[in-house]
């Protein structure tokens, strides 16, 4: 079976905001659901790689929610519209991901591993550093262009939850 392209994934850190993030993708004409444990089989036949789709096994199985979407030619609205409802921020284009630099600054064994790894494809060293990335520091929804930086877990509840409790139009 020929594999799909340009599968975007989310991760959310509850339900109720994958939840609204999949309606925000179908009001813009894109389709999403959510995967649960025996729909990780269906990662199989996209065009993720295995150590990526680890990374998401391994979120599940912490209790995230996942979302999954096929856009099309779509993907960056996707994937604006996950972030914008809260999805970690798990860049996979980048060797040097922040990730990784989060733990080698508190991991001297990390660094030196770093240096002797041999030189994959961006995205599997990017989804190695994230599978190991501690909870305290990963990062959900968009990132601040003056900090750099994305919100931590708990600064993201927050955030999700005082924008559902403020009335429309104030």
């Amino acid at each position: 079976m020929a594999k799909q392209k340009n599968t975007v994934v989310g991760v959310f850190i509850s339900e109720g905001h994958a939840r609204g993030a999949i309606q925000k993708l179908r009001w813009a004409g894109l389709n999403a659901h959510i995967v649960n444990s025996s729909g990780m089989r269906a990662f199989k036949n996209t065009d993720l790689e295995a150590e990526v789709v680890q990374l998401y096994e391994g979120r599940m199985s912490e209790g995230n929610t996942i979302v999954m979407s096929h856009p099309g030619s779509k993907r960056e609205q996707a994937l604006d519209l996950m972030l914008e409802s809260g999805a970690e921020y798990i860049n996979l284009n980048t060797a040097d991901s922040a990730a990784q630099a989060k733990i080698e600054a508190t991991d001297r064994a990390a660094q030196e591993t770093r240096m002797s790894t041999t030189q994959n494809a961006p995205s599997l060293q990017a989804a190695r550093d994230h599978r190991h990335l501690d909870t305290t520091l990963r990062e959900y929804g968009r990132i601040d262009h003056k900090t750099g930086h994305a919100k931590a877990a708990a600064e993201m509840h927050a955030y999700l939850n005082e924008e559902k409790s403020t009335p429309a139009g104030l």
